[in-house]
């Protein structure tokens, strides 16, 4: 998910030195849509870019929330790196954990869900 936030985010900074470019020809009817098409663009990356950050947080609390419950047992490690999703399903793999189901309620009604059950 990080890698898509970056490629949404270089996708916004192009089309923001487009609308750069453009200002002041608004005479031409073809740039004036031009400029509006890349407005309505750049509106739509930033929702989807505000919405996989809202998704990695939920996710990343979620597994904090994990650890706190399980204070004293084998703790699953979040590590921040470039896909910090993939890494936190790596870890909890090598640590063989399973936890009873647990869900994290997103906005826009989205739910993550995961059980795990401590194997001994």
């Amino acid at each position: 998910m990080a890698l898509e936030i970056e490629k949404l985010t270089k996708r916004k900074s192009e089309l923001e030195n487009l609308l750069k470019s453009m200002e002041g020809k608004e005479e031409n009817l073809e740039e004036a849509v031009k400029i509006l098409i890349g407005k309505l663009r750049n509106r739509e990356l930033n929702r989807k870019i505000r919405m996989k950050r809202d998704i990695l947080h939920h996710y990343e609390s979620g597994i904090k929330t994990l650890e706190e419950q399980n204070d004293g047992q084998k703790q699953v490690h979040v590590q921040h790196t470039l896909n910090p999703i993939q890494t936190i399903e790596t870890k909890i793999l090598e640590k063989r954990l399973q936890f009873q189901h647990h869900r994290v309620r997103l906005r826009r009604n989205t739910i993550f869900s995961w059980s795990y059950q401590k194997l001994s």
